[in-house]
């Protein structure tokens, strides 16, 4: 039942309780009980007679493989990489190794 509601939350952004309640056909009490577990939570807030639902926001995770290379080594590699170079050939052009090459290669593709 709480999923249904939180479902509900997230389609309409924001409600009063007396819209959802309407919606959702639901026991005012029940309902009432629901709510507070949501707000409680912290999934939907409570202003002014408003509920809003909470937008969850994923984290970005970003391997920082680049923090071992100068910022010349990382340009030679954009370089590389955007003019379509192997890896193999990449790393012998900005001289590192060839599995850190195609790594690094692999984590551009990633972050595209």
């Amino acid at each position: 039942m709480v999923e249904k509601i939180l479902r509900m939350c997230k389609r309409l952004k924001q409600f009063s309780q007396a819209e959802i309640e309407l919606i959702s056909d639901i026991p005012l009490k029940e309902l009432h009980n629901i709510l507070n577990t949501l707000v409680a939570e912290n999934k939907i807030t409570y202003s002014n007679g408003i509920y809003f639902y909470q937008k969850k926001e994923a984290p970005v995770k970003i391997k920082n493989i680049f923090h071992n290379y100068n910022a010349k080594t990382i340009d030679l590699l954009l370089r590389c990489f955007c003019a379509s170079i192997t890896s193999t050939k990449t790393a012998q052009i900005v001289n590192i190794g060839e599995h850190q090459s195609d790594r690094i290669f692999t984590e551009i593709r990633n972050l595209i």
